[in-house]
C-alpha cells in the first residue's frame, strides 16, 4: 500500500466516523500525532540564507524531504519563484525547484525538477488537487503529475501548507511523448513559439529545447498547423480525442477561467501520432472560485470561447463521446466528494497551522468572490457549487444533438 493510499484510507476512516452533515471531521491539533499519517516536511536552506526575490533566478539551496520513510537525507539544488498571477498578489509565494541530481522525491519517480503550490488564494487548498482526481480517474488523460501535500520550513521560518507537485516535462515518470506544447499568452519574445490562424495566443515548444525557426521548432509547428486544418475541415484524424474529451470536460465542469487557449494549457505529440491534450494544470481560481468572466456562476459553458472547442462541438464524433464521458462523470460524483472530504480530513490541522502563519480564512484576497470564517465554510461552498454545476451541465449536454 502507497503512502498516499494509506492516507486516504485513514483519513477516510475519520471522516466517516465523525463526519457531520457536510462530511468534514474537524480534527484537534493534538489529535494529529496519533491518527493521522504525519504530513511531510521540507526543510530549505538557502546559500546564506538569501529570500528568494524574483521568477528567473535560481539561488543555490540545501533541502531535506522528510516523510514517514524516515528519509532525511540533505540533498543539493537551487529554487526560484514561479507563478504568474500569483507571484504579484500572494504573500504566500509559490517556488520551481531544481535538484543537482535526480531524487526519489517522497517516493516518486527520480526527477531533479519539482514545483511547490502554495495555493494561497485557494482557501480549501484541495482545488487543483480535485482536478488531479479528476485527471487519474479519466482513461483519455495519458499523464497527470504527482502531488503531495506538505509542510515548508524555509531558513528556518515556517511557511505553512504546500503543494508539491511533478514539474510538467517530458520523460520517465512525466510526459512520455517527445514534444511538449503549452499555450500561454505570457510567452516570453525570445521563448520558441508559434500560432496558428484560429489560436493567436502563442504556443511554447516547451521540449524538446529548441529554438524558433530550427528544425525541431518547423516540426511542432507544422503538425499543430495541419491539426488545426484538418479539423477546421471536418477531420479529426490527427487528433486523440478521447484526451480531448477529458481535458474539455475537466476544464468545462472546473469553468477554468485560462482553458480557453489563453494561459496554462499543455499538448503533447510524437511524430507520426496524434495530438493530445494535458495534462491538467492550474486550478486554485477554478470550480466557482473566481471574479472573472462570470466563472463564480454555476451556469454557462465556457471552453467554446476557444475556437478549436467551438469547432469540435460541431462535430458528432466529439459530441458523442462528450456526452458518454459526461454521463460517467456525473454518475462517479458520490466518489469526488467521499475524496474531497477524506482530504478536507487530513488537512484540518495543517490548515490550523497555516492559518495560524497567513490569517486569510476570513479576509477577500485577489479573485476570491466570497469569505468566509472558517474552513469548514469553504469546504461546504466548494460542495454545492460543484454539485450545481454538475446538474446544471447535466441538463445542458444532454439537450445537445447526438
Amino acid at each position: 500500500m502507497t503512502r498516499k493510499t494509506l492516507l486516504l484510507v485513514l483519513s477516510a476512516c475519520l471522516a466517516a466516523a465523525c463526519a457531520k452533515e457536510t462530511g468534514i471531521r474537524e480534527i484537534r491539533p493534538e489529535e494529529k500525532p496519533d491518527l493521522l499519517p504525519a504530513m511531510p516536511v521540507i526543510h530549505i536552506t538557502t546559500e546564506g540564507k538569501k529570500p528568494v526575490t524574483d521568477r528567473e533566478t535560481y539561488i543555490p539551496a540545501t533541502f531535506i524531504f522528510a516523510d514517514d520513510s524516515d528519509s532525511r537525507e540533505p540533498v543539493q539544488g537551487e529554487i526560484r519563484a514561479r507563478g504568474n498571477s500569483s507571484w504579484w498578489n500572494a504573500q504566500k509565494k509559490s517556488y520551481r525547484i531544481r535538484l543537482e541530481n535526480k531524487e526519489p522525491v517522497l517516493g516518486r519517480t527520480a526527477n531533479r525538477h519539482w514545483v511547490l503550490i502554495a495555493n494561497y488564494f485557494d482557501k480549501t487548498m484541495l482545488r487543483n488537487e480535485l482536478a488531479f482526481y479528476l485527471s487519474r480517474t479519466s482513461p483519455g488523460l495519458k499523464y497527470t503529475p504527482e502531488s503531495d501535500f506538505v509542510e515548508v520550513i524555509f531558513n528556518g521560518e515556517y511557511l505553512g501548507v504546500y503543494q508539491l507537485v511533478d514539474h510538467v516535462r517530458t520523460g520517465y515518470g512525466r510526459v512520455r511523448d517527445q514534444y511538449l506544447l503549452e499555450i500561454d499568452v505570457r510567452a516570453e519574445e525570445t521563448e520558441a513559439t508559434f500560432t496558428t490562424p484560429h489560436c493567436s495566443v502563442p504556443i511554447i515548444v516547451s521540449e524538446p529545447d529548441c529554438t524558433q525557426g530550427d528544425e525541431m521548432w518547423q516540426e511542432a509547428s507544422d503538425f499543430v498547423l495541419e491539426a488545426e486544418n484538418r479539423l477546421f475541415s471536418g477531420d479529426l484524424s490527427l487528433l486523440d480525442l478521447d484526451s480531448f474529451v477529458d481535458w474539455y470536460l475537466i476544464n468545462e465542469i472546473a469553468k477554468n477561467n485560462d482553458s480557453i487557449f489563453f494561459t496554462s494549457c499543455f499538448m503533447s505529440f510524437t511524430p507520426g501520432g496524434k495530438l493530445s491534450m494535458g495534462p491538467v494544470w492550474d486550478f486554485d481560481i477554478a470550480f466557482g472560485n473566481t471574479t472573472y468572466n462570470d466563472n463564480d456562476k454555476e451556469e454557462g459553458f465556457w471552453l467554446m470561447k476557444a475556437a478549436w472547442f467551438d469547432r469540435l462541438m460541431k462535430e458528432k464524433a466529439f459530441v458523442d463521446r462528450v456526452k458518454a464521458r459526461f454521463a460517467e462523470f456525473y454518475a462517479a460524483q458520490p466518489q469526488w466528494y467521499d475524496y474531497l472530504d477524506h482530504y478536507a480530513a487530513y488537512l484540518t490541522p495543517y490548515i490550523q497551522l497555516n492559518e495560524e502563519r497567513w490569517k486569510t480564512m476570513n479576509v477577500t484576497l485577489w479573485s476570491n468572490p466570497y469569505v468566509f470564517p472558517t474552513y469548514e465554510d469553504y469546504m461546504k461552498e466548494l460542495h454545492r457549487w460543484l454539485k450545481t454545476r454538475m446538474d446544471w451541465m447535466k441538463t445542458e449536454i444532454d439537450k445537445i444533438p447526438s
